[in-house]
This record gives structure tokens, sequence and C-alpha cells, in this order.
């Protein structure tokens, strides 16, 4: 079962994910170094090696929270007791005005998070034009050309000015930042906690790579 689980993964959605953890605890993966990894558990060990800091036995989530609430606080001038993991992201963050405010709450995190979305209509409006221009690329490549150029620009400014949630309360936020900004999330980034690493990559590897959890054991082999 073990082997079942992390074979059917691209490769290339797992190099990507790597990029992201490598960034979230601020470490460097030689190739070499990763040559010999085969399973889950080394990949973990290795990462939890590579993580350099202070041992601290504290939690990280806990910390995260801490600063996103100070964020919320400071960007929205409420008052701390307003904010709890549960609270819903749409009852503080309203559509009027929601770019700006996240923006600048991520502003005062010093980290953009990736909270907000297009539409998914315009998402999936986006994707059809993009098929349709590369299939024109084919039979008439100057339209199909100029089709890709106008959807590139289209997801960009769908980006830009996307107000969708994606994620739903404080605690979704508090979860992706301990794991996406593990050392900025605490509050002293020269400190790690190694204890609860390995549990932060099971959460993240089956959140991204939809993973059941049960399966993302020490001997899941890629």
């Amino acid at each position: 079962m073990s082997a079942i689980a992390l074979n059917n993964i691209d490769p290339e959605d797992i190099d990507d994910l790597l990029i992201r953890v490598t960034h979230s605890f601020n470490i460097t993966l030689e190739p070499n170094e990763c040559k010999g990894i085969s399973t889950f558990g080394e990949l973990s060990d290795l990462i939890i090696k590579k993580t350099q800091g202070i041992n601290i036995n504290d939690c990280t989530t806990q910390q995260a929270f801490y600063k996103i609430r100070s964020a919320i606080v400071n960007t929205l001038s409420l008052d701390n007791t307003m904010i709890t993991p549960k609270t819903l992201l749409e009852n503080i963050f309203p559509r009027k005005g929601r770019i700006r405010q996240i923006r600048t709450m991520e502003k005062t995190l010093g980290f953009k998070l990736r909270v907000l979305r297009p539409a998914h209509l315009t998402s999936a409006v986006l994707l059809i034009i993009l098929f349709a221009s590369i299939i024109l690329l084919f039979t008439s490549w100057l339209l199909g050309l100029t089709m890709l150029l106008i959807t590139t620009a289209g997801f960009y400014i769908a980006t830009k000015t996307g107000k969708e949630l994606n994620l739903k309360t404080v605690g979704e936020i508090v979860a992706v930042m301990a794991q996406e900004e593990y050392k900025k999330s605490r509050r002293y980034p020269q400190t790690v906690n190694k204890k609860e690493i390995e549990k932060l990559l099971i959460d993240w590897f089956s959140r991204e790579l939809d993973i059941s959890k049960s399966k993302l054991t020490k001997d899941a082999t890629f």
C-alpha cells in the first residue's frame, strides 16, 4: 500500500512542492543529496536535518496564529477577541475592499499568502480559450499566437483582481502559513522545532498531492 501511495504522483508535482518546501524552511536540497532518497521518511529526515536553528519544543502553528491575528487586527482595527481560528474570512474581509485589505495584511506579515483567487467561471473560460489557442497554432498560427497572448494577459489580470477567497477560516490561513512560511511564522526565525516538521510535511503533501495521510508513512516510496 505504501508503494502505491506515491508511485502514482506526477514527479513534477513533487518537484514543484519541494521548491516551496525549501523556501519555507530556508534550505537547499542538492541533487546529490536527493539521489538516494526513495521513501517519504528519508525525504522528511533530510529536510529536518537540513533545517538550521536552535531547537525549541514549541508550536509554530500557535505562533503563526498570533502573527496572523496581529496583522488582521492592525489592518482592520479589530479587537483581538474577535479573531479565532474558526473566524470566517468572509466575515472580516467583505468583497468591497477585500483585495486592498488582504494586500495590507500580507505587507504587515512580510510575505504573500494564497488567500484570493479568480472566480471558477473566469478560470474555466480562460482555460477553454487557452486550449483553443493551442489548437489554432496548428491551423492559423498568427491567430493562435494572438489568442495565446490575450489568454496569458487574461490569467495575469484575473490573478491580480480575483476576489474569491481560496481559504475559508483564519485557521486555514494559519495552517498554510506554518507550512509555506515556516521560518517566518516563528516568533524567532533563528529557532526551529524539529519534532513538528514531519507532521507539517505530512499535512502539506497530503493537501497538495491529494494523498491520504494514512498512506504517507515513513516507508511510502516514490
